[in-house]
C-alpha cells in the first residue's frame, strides 16, 4: 500500500513537472513566431528593444501622438542627450507607461529625465483590463494596479492564474497579433518602414506627408472628454489618468529622475470651439495640480495647439509637424533642466 502511494506521488510529481515546464516554455515559443508577425505586437517590440538598447538619457512615454510627434534623433541633435521613444497608443497608454518604464529600469540605470506626451482629448481613457492581460501581466504591475484600486479581486486573481499558466493567455495573444497583422500588413509595407540609415528609436510616422485641410470634430468620439470636463476638473473625476500619472511621477522621483508631462498638438479647430478649449484648459490645470506636490515633476508649457498644415488629423502630426514639435520639446526640456539646476 505504501509503495503504491509512493508510486502515485512520483507520478503526480512528474506530471506537475511536465506541466510546469510546458507552461514556462509558452513565452519562449511565442518569441519564435515570424518577426514580421510580431511587428504588430508593438508593446512586445518595445520591450525587446529595451533589453538590447544602450542606456538612455531621456525616455519618451505617452500615447499615439507621442509615437508620431517625437523624433529621438532630432532631439539628440538639439540636446546632446541620447533619447528613445517608448510611446504606445491611447487605448493602453496609462498602464503602458508604467510597464515600459519598469521594464527599462529592470535592465538599465535610471534615465536623467522622462517626458510623457499625452493627448488632451483622450486624457482619461480607461486603461483596459483586456490589454493589461495581453501586454502587461507582470506581478509588479498587477500589484501597483491593485494598490491604486484599478483592479477588482476577480481581475487580480485572473492575472495571477494567467501568469502561472501562460497557455491560458497566449492563444488569445497570438490571435490578437494575427488579426492586427492581417488588417494592417499593407499599411506596414507602405508607411511603417524607416530609412535603414536612421534605425528605429520608436518614432512611427503613420501619415508622414498628409496635410489635413478639413479637420472635423466627431461629437461621438468626444463624449468621454465632455463627461470629464463636465465635472469641473476635479482630480477625483479622472480615476485612471491621475493615479497612474502620480505613480509615474513618484517612480521617477524615487530614482532622482525628472519627470515632465506635455500635451500633444491639436488642430486649431479645437481652439475655435469654446467648450473644448475651456475643457482642455481644465485638464491642463488638473495635471498641474497632480504633479505640484513633487518638485521632480513638472508640466511643460502648454503648446498643444499647432497650425493645421502640420497635422494629419485632429491630433496627430505629419512629419513636418513632428519636426516642429520635437524642436519645441527639446528646447523646453533644456530650459526646464536649467531652471532645476538653479533651484
Amino acid at each position: 500500500m505504501k509503495r503504491s502511494h509512493k508510486h502515485a506521488g512520483l507520478q503526480l510529481l512528474a506530471f506537475a513537472l511536465v506541466l510546469f515546464l510546458s507552461e514556462q516554455s509558452v513565452p519562449f515559443l511565442y518569441r519564435l513566431l515570424p518577426s514580421d508577425l510580431k511587428e504588430w505586437d508593438r508593446v512586445t517590440k518595445r520591450q525587446e528593444a529595451i533589453r538590447t538598447m544602450e542606456h538612455q538619457d531621456v525616455l519618451f512615454l505617452g500615447d499615439s501622438t507621442g509615437v508620431q510627434s517625437i523624433i529621438p534623433e532630432l532631439f539628440e541633435l538639439i540636446t546632446g542627450q541620447k533619447a528613445y521613444n517608448l510611446s504606445t497608443y491611447a487605448d493602453r497608454v496609462s498602464v503602458a507607461d508604467l510597464a515600459l518604464l519598469q521594464t527599462y529600469l529592470d535592465h538599465h540605470p535610471p534615465p536623467k529625465a522622462i517626458i510623457d506626451v499625452r493627448s488632451i482629448l483622450s486624457w482619461d481613457m480607461g486603461y483596459g483590463f483586456g490589454l493589461v492581460r495581453l501586454q502587461f501581466n507582470r506581478a509588479d504591475i498587477a500589484n501597483k494596479l491593485w494598490h491604486l484600486g484599478l483592479l477588482t479581486p476577480l481581475e487580480y486573481g485572473q492575472l495571477f492564474l494567467e501568469r502561472v499558466f501562460p497557455s491560458l493567455l497566449y492563444r488569445e495573444k497570438i490571435d490578437f497579433v494575427r488579426r492586427a497583422f492581417s488588417d494592417e500588413k499593407g499599411y506596414f509595407e507602405n508607411v511603417y518602414k524607416r530609412d535603414e540609415g536612421m534605425g528605429w528609436k520608436g518614432y512611427e510616422p503613420f501619415n508622414p506627408f498628409a496635410h489635413n485641410t478639413n479637420i472635423e470634430l466627431s461629437e461621438k468620439n468626444l463624449e468621454p472628454f465632455y463627461r470629464l470636463i463636465g465635472t469641473g476638473g476635479s482630480l477625483t473625476m479622472a480615476p485612471y489618468s491621475i493615479p497612474l500619472l502620480q505613480e509615474l511621477c513618484d517612480s521617477a522621483a524615487a530614482r532622482s529622475t525628472n519627470f515632465y508631462v506635455t500635451f500633444n498638438p491639436s488642430a486649431h479647430v479645437v481652439q475655435d470651439n469654446p467648450r473644448i478649449y475651456a475643457g482642455a484648459q481644465k485638464i491642463y490645470g488638473m495635471a498641474q495640480q497632480a504633479l505640484a506636490p513633487n518638485p521632480s515633476c513638472a508640466l511643460l508649457p502648454n503648446i498643444w495647439i499647432m497650425d493645421d498644415p502640420y497635422l494629419s488629423d485632429l491630433t496627430h502630426t505629419n512629419h513636418s509637424g513632428a519636426l516642429v514639435f520635437t524642436k519645441i520639446i527639446a528646447n523646453q526640456y533644456l530650459e526646464a533642466e536649467r531652471r532645476k539646476l538653479q533651484q
